[in-house]
């Protein structure tokens, strides 16, 4: 059933479309045969779900215009003498209807769960990722440098200041700050770029596929923006920046994001508001290459 369930997932959607249109037909032709007296209308609802469920909603009401004209179709042309073929159209319109009501149903329940999982996905105050997205988006990226001996960048982002600015100004301004930073971070990176909310003032950026130079440059240039952004709105914050480059990064994302923090760490514990950055070599990342702290 899973592997059903992915094959039909991995299909366009006139794949899909054309799939349902071919079970109508058969559904449709055996229906003929049969005759009025044994009825198929429930296998109709096997194509409407795949289309309903895989594709959109209004594929899969066209669908059920398309099951409901095949069981009309086999219903004037059997052999079987209705009192009026008004009966033959009222029985279809009706299976229309009830098609209608599932497909309908199904589209609402998908987008129910793609919205639920979306959220689950999302720090509900900044919306951008939260740990657990960005743990399972870093991992994949991680597979896919390592497989194909790509650089991987990430940065770790930490707000100076923010303590104070919650205790003098509020949690609600708090609040506007982080979601301030995450706007500007979202912004100002490129879009496969991977910028997450790990929790309270602490955000990771994942540069795939960035050179050690390429991911300095990228967020030097993003802490000057965030700079400008606080500036604007009066708070007292800078941004301490921590940049860990691999030419081939470590096994898991636990080592990622602590040489990152590590990295971070220094910043924060020396002058504060600059970037630093830790390159390390193929083939592990246990011994660093070249280190160098750079003040903006």
């Amino acid at each position: 059933m899973v592997r059903g369930y992915d094959f039909l997932s991995a299909r366009s959607r006139p794949t899909l479309f054309g799939l349902a249109g071919v079970l109508v037909v058969l559904i449709g032709f055996v229906d003929y045969l049969a005759g009025p007296y044994l009825s198929l209308s429930l296998f109709y609802l096997l194509p409407i779900t795949i289309v309903a469920w895989f594709t959109n909603r209004w594929s899969a009401l066209w669908l059920c215009v398309i099951c409901g004209s095949a069981w009309l179709f086999a219903g004037l042309t059997t052999k079987h003498i209705y009192p009026s073929s008004a009966y033959v159209y009222w029985n279809a319109g009706l299976r229309v209807v009830v098609f209608c009501i599932v497909a309908y149903t199904l589209t609402s329940l998908r987008r129910s769960l793609e919205h639920e999982r979306e959220l689950a996905r999302k720090d509900s105050l900044t919306h951008v990722s939260n740990s657990r997205s960005f743990f399972e988006l870093a991992n994949f990226e991680i597979q896919r440098a390592r497989r194909y001996r790509r650089p991987l960048s990430l940065a770790y982002v930490d707000i100076d200041g923010f303590k104070e600015v919650n205790d003098t100004l509020g949690h609600s301004i708090g609040d506007a700050l982080l979601r301030c930073v995450a706007h500007c971070l979202l912004k100002n990176m490129r879009t496969e770029d991977l910028v997450a909310r790990l929790g309270g003032d602490e955000f990771a950026v994942m540069l795939p596929e960035a050179s050690p130079e390429a991911a300095m440059v990228a967020m030097k240039k993003a802490r000057k923006r965030l700079l400008v952004a606080v500036e604007k709105k009066g708070w007292p914050v800078t941004f301490s920046i921590g940049i860990a480059s691999y030419e081939i990064p470590p096994l898991t994302v636990d080592e990622l994001v602590h040489a990152a923090d590590r990295v971070m760490y220094t910043v924060k514990s020396g002058s504060k508001n600059a970037v630093a950055q830790e390159t390390f070599a193929a083939p592990a990342p246990a011994s660093p290459v070249g280190y160098g702290m750079v003040h903006v």
